[in-house]
């Protein structure tokens, strides 16, 4: 292998080791010729340097050439804004499903000083038939005997029912019915009424809290 490498680096001008060319011709021929192995001159680099700088300078007018877009940087702010649409589009369908029937919009009621404990997450659909109010009420306690928990909703031209409950054997989903539309009674409340004291609000609000924003 040294004296192979020794032929190939040779550079006094002579030709190759004629074994180190066997069974490559065109290789041969041109590793014979003796300019391929002479030593340029000392001088080579200054006079290639020399004969740069005598051309002229490129010109540098960014408007000879219209520019190519940048495909990427467009794709990506397509890209973006067709997110932004998207996004802005499934917001408003999901706004609009939930006052057409399509999907339930949600809100919260908190307890008063009469149940402070207690809350219940509102989900609120329009159907066919009225405004299905479903309440997951957490916290209050069965309704006591003689007694029961009456649904409310209110606005500006008064209060309407919206159903009863009692509590007394588990917190599953309370599903009251509104036949009015929330715009106009967009405030719910739950009250304990006495069975015994007439269909009128008692005013012992338990539970309070707004429609969904989807219904006001």
């Amino acid at each position: 292998m040294g004296e192979e490498s020794g032929s190939l680096n040779r550079h006094d001008g002579s030709a190759p080791d004629s074994s180190v060319l066997h069974g490559s011709p065109g290789l041969e021929r041109i590793l014979r010729e003796k300019a391929v192995w002479a030593v340029p001159p000392t001088d080579l680099e200054e006079r290639i340097r020399k004969q740069l700088a005598a051309f002229p300078p490129a010109d540098d007018d960014s408007s000879a050439l219209p520019q190519r877009p940048r495909r990427g940087f467009l794709t990506r702010g397509r890209l973006t804004l067709a997110a932004s649409v998207g996004l802005v589009a499934a917001a408003g369908g999901v706004g609009l499903a939930a006052l057409q029937g399509g999907g339930t919009a949600h809100s919260n009621l908190a307890g008063t000083p009469l149940a402070p404990n207690a809350r219940a997450e509102v989900g609120v659909r329009d159907t066919s038939s009225g405004v299905e109010i479903r309440l997951k009420v957490d916290g209050l306690p069965g309704a006591p005997a003689g007694s029961y928990y009456q649904g409310w909703v209110k606005g500006s031209q008064g209060t309407i029912t919206i159903g009863t409950f009692h509590l007394r054997k588990g917190s599953d989903d309370v599903v009251l019915w509104s036949g009015v539309d929330l715009r106009t009674y967009p405030t719910i409340t739950v009250t304990v009424q006495s069975e015994t004291a007439g269909p009128a609000s008692s005013g012992r609000v338990v539970l309070t809290g707004q429609a969904p924003a989807a219904f006001r």
